[in-house]
């Protein structure tokens, strides 16, 4: 599900996944999670859990997926 949180025990994010390091995607890349997250024009910020996760472990962010409430009503009217 777009926008899951979860805990990992890998030094690496699996496929649909990215590190919560607070790191910045492009919006135009990753509009849905844009449009949960929210975050600037251009950039959508990652929260930042690095120093929440246990030794050997990173919590990663679902960047790809599902909408989790069903469809959104986007701010120009548009529908995902």
């Amino acid at each position: 599900m777009l926008g899951q949180i979860s805990l990992f025990p890998y030094d690496f994010a699996p496929s649909g996944w990215k590190i919560c390091d607070g790191s910045k995607l492009p919006t135009s890349e990753y509009i849905d999670l844009y449009n949960l997250l929210e975050g600037d024009v251009d950039n959508i910020e990652l929260p930042d859990l690095r120093n929440m996760a246990p030794p050997n472990c990173h919590y990663c962010i679902k960047v790809a997926g599902d909408f989790p409430f069903g469809s959104y009503q986007g701010v120009a009217g548009e529908t995902f």
